[in-house]
């Protein structure tokens, strides 16, 4: 029986919420966050071999300012 009563105050020590610390409310993260820059890049595949710098930055720009455009081609097969 003692060893019994010793074994749960034990487990209450071990279990014991008195140095629980509750996470902080969604509000407060919301505060202490860190808004990272939006990404400016976007990758485009599945465009036609045809595709030249230019009409992709003619495409885009329709949609806002484009700042940088490049159509990247493999190497090896020129596509």
């Amino acid at each position: 029986m003692a060893r019994s009563l010793a074994a749960l105050r034990g487990l209450r020590r071990l279990f014991s919420t008195s140095s629980f610390f509750p996470p902080p409310t969604a509000a407060a993260a919301a505060e202490s966050r860190v808004e990272p820059e939006p990404n400016t890049n976007l990758f485009v595949s599945g465009l036609s071999k045809r595709t030249t710098t230019e009409k992709l930055r003619e495409a885009f720009s329709q949609f806002g300012e484009v700042i940088h455009a490049r159509v990247v081609s493999d190497r090896i097969s020129g596509f």
